[in-house]
């Protein structure tokens, strides 16, 4: 089972990030960890995570979080996922969900553990500087989801 992040920056600033991923003792491999800055104009960070430890019997029981925000926009936002236990096989897909902290100064990260359609790209909305996008593909034993960073467009 697989969970694979993948952050593009296409703005003009730098984003400051952090990542978690908790597991059973054995049970995952961080195959790509994202370094702390997600870079401006074309900026690629991957958070990949993976179990290689029998995964014909037993896999999943694992989970990832990333959350990322740039030092002039007070504002954070992230992507969690989840990959439930699966024994030969059975059992729940891996989902996913968001978070945002509309003020980092005040208060926490407000998760939503598993959006609704969880095939559906997923927009931040209120973010008026930045366009931030969301693209899942997630099939019974991956996820994978790359968001995308532009500068948002005001009519």
């Amino acid at each position: 089972m697989t969970i694979k992040m993948t952050f593009l920056n296409l703005t003009a600033s730098d984003f400051h990030g952090h990542y978690h991923v908790t597991s059973e003792k054995g049970i995952k491999t961080v195959k790509q960890a994202p370094g702390s800055v997600l870079k401006s104009m074309g900026g690629k960070q991957v958070l990949w995570v993976t179990q290689e430890f029998i995964p014909w019997y037993v896999r999943g029981n694992f989970h990832a979080s990333i959350f990322w925000y740039t030092p002039d926009w007070q504002v954070l936002f992230g992507v969690t996922a989840t990959a439930p236990l699966q024994f030969l096989t059975i059992g729940k897909r891996p989902y996913w969900g968001i978070g945002t902290n509309k003020n980092i100064q005040h208060g926490q990260m407000h998760w939503t553990k598993r959006l609704a359609d969880q095939s559906k790209p997923y927009i931040w909305p209120d973010f008026k500087k930045f366009k931030i996008t969301a693209t899942p593909t997630v099939s019974h034993g991956n996820l994978e989801i790359l968001v995308m960073i532009s500068t948002a467009r005001h009519n």
